[in-house]
């Protein structure tokens, strides 16, 4: 890689109970918050950070072993990234951990949520994204408008997937529905469609006055 093209550099600051990882450094702005001369969070090296887009980890965040942090990637707090994952697009914070072969593309692994084994959560749309949280543990695949929280447990072979613009939400009592009130709300068809649809019968108008 072209040494002008990196944006961290990786600090002789080692972390405090794992000395094999080490504080970042940004060497240029990234984004609108890291500015050059930031500090940033830890990692064990250069190959568990993409220095090509604005993926960043902050804090006391860790990426160690073979994960890799891509995409846009946010790391904040204490999250950790380990083993073989890989985050793109996603927002890591709290005590959230993404650990084993597991991936995460387009969501959010909050609080102390743990996304294990080959477990993957997928977004399906930038408003349909999953939420990992609570103390919720996921092996299986978590896909679109779906929050996993509190103690649930996602096994290996489970597969969920929620293409509603209402949000499923999955406990470990069981699952229901979060519906905004918005929901409820009749719109105009322009605000709907994003655009004035033909009203219906026009075309077969026009037809009978070329008749």
């Amino acid at each position: 890689m072209n040494p002008g093209n990196q944006k961290f550099e990786i600090t002789d600051i080692a972390h405090p109970e794992y000395p094999f990882l080490h504080r970042i450094r940004a060497l240029r702005d990234i984004g609108t918050d890291v500015k050059a001369g930031d500090l940033g969070g830890f990692v064990e090296g250069e190959h568990n950070l993409s220095h090509e887009d604005d993926a960043w980890i902050c804090d006391d965040a860790i990426a160690a072993n073979g994960a890799f942090v891509t995409d846009g990637t946010l790391m904040r707090d204490q999250a950790v990234i380990c083993g073989e994952a890989r985050a793109y697009k996603a927002v890591l914070s709290g005590y959230a951990r993404v650990e084993d072969h597991a991936r995460v593309d387009g969501g959010r692994i909050e609080d102390c949520a743990r996304l294990s084994g080959h477990g993957m959560a997928a977004a399906i749309a930038p408003s349909k994204y999953p939420i990992l949280s609570g103390e919720c543990t996921v092996h299986g695949i978590v896909s679109g408008n779906v929050l996993v929280t509190s103690q649930a447990v996602v096994l290996g072979d489970e597969t969920i997937v929620n293409e509603a613009l209402d949000r499923l939400v999955v406990t470990e009592r069981g699952r229901g529905i979060e519906r905004s009130p918005d929901r409820d709300r009749l719109v105009p068809s322009a605000e709907y469609f994003g655009y004035d649809p033909p009203k219906q019968g026009r075309g077969r108008e026009r037809k009978e006055a070329q008749r």
